[in-house]
């Protein structure tokens, strides 16, 4: 299953927040196009890996490392940004992917590049997911472990605010 129409590269707040809903390897396996950068992934997940449990092999074939114009953009961006966002945005814009993020610094300067893709949000990726998954999933269980575990719900502006919270307060699980 493909989510994005381009590719999608996630920072770690997105990796964390499917970390702490159970479903990374499920979500690794069933779609396609999403990519990690090997920065975020060896500096921001591995060393929290011991809270979560999920398989490396995964993410295999969904690491990228950086060419040196994209080295020359990280490098750029990290003035402004935490090192991880500066990676997977600088790998997002130069390769025409997508980027998913929650941070609304990152979020900010991504869409200040003219040439940037769409953004996704966890609840959008999350919630896209399970509504597309062959596999019956639990939604409430899901979203509950992301606020419970990742400290992660969407503000009350958040297009995906009205239905996250249907799903936990109903447990609408189709």
């Amino acid at each position: 299953m493909k989510i994005s129409e381009s590719g999608l590269v996630l920072d770690s707040c997105v990796l964390i927040n499917l970390l702490c809903s159970d479903q990374l390897v499920s979500f690794f396996e069933r779609i396609e196009d999403v990519y990690v950068a090997e920065f975020v992934l060896r500096k921001e997940i591995f060393p929290i890996k011991e809270k979560y449990s999920y398989e490396e092999s995964a993410l295999e074939g969904r690491i990228l490392k950086p060419n040196e114009e994209e080295a020359e953009l990280i490098l750029d961006l990290i003035n402004e940004i935490d090192d991880g966002e500066a990676y997977s945005i600088a790998l997002a814009l130069s390769r025409g992917y997508d980027f998913g993020s929650d941070d609304k610094k990152a979020i900010r300067v991504y869409r200040s590049y003219p040439e940037h893709k769409k953004l996704w949000t966890t609840p959008e990726i999350v919630l896209n997911f399970l509504d597309n998954s062959e596999i019956p999933i639990d939604k409430k269980q899901v979203l509950q472990s992301i606020q419970e575990n990742g400290k992660y719900s969407p503000n009350s502006n958040h297009p995906y605010h009205y239905e996250w919270n249907k799903i936990l307060k109903e447990g609408y699980n189709e």
